[in-house]
């Protein structure tokens, strides 16, 4: 599976981590493309492949993306996800409460 990882807070992290140590590909999603992310977790070292939006789109779908975002940050994330939503597999894990929920979610 080709996994991708959007918020590097703690929760994506850890998936993140733990996905790496089952021998899975993850990458994590970022703003802006940077070479390659590093994660620190109980004295070891994670490295990881970075993807912007338009890898994604111009690139490989990946099989799964995980969203591991704040509650405000929820719509805009799925706005500018646009098809990906519907090409690939969509684990949406926020923090805290939505006012728009059925509006926001596909």
């Amino acid at each position: 599976m080709n996994w991708v990882i959007v918020g590097q807070g703690a929760l994506g992290s850890l998936l993140a981590i733990k996905l790496q140590q089952h021998g899975q590909s993850v990458s994590i999603l970022t703003r802006h493309h940077a070479v390659a992310q590093s994660i620190n977790f109980q004295q070891q070292q994670y490295q990881f492949s970075t993807a912007t939006l338009s890898d994604l789109t111009n690139q490989s779908t990946p099989t799964t993306l995980v969203a591991a975002v704040k509650a405000y940050q929820v719509a805009a994330l799925l706005t500018q996800l646009g098809s990906l939503v519907s090409e690939c597999q969509l684990v949406l894990s926020y923090n805290g409460m939505l006012d728009n929920e059925q509006q926001c979610l596909p």
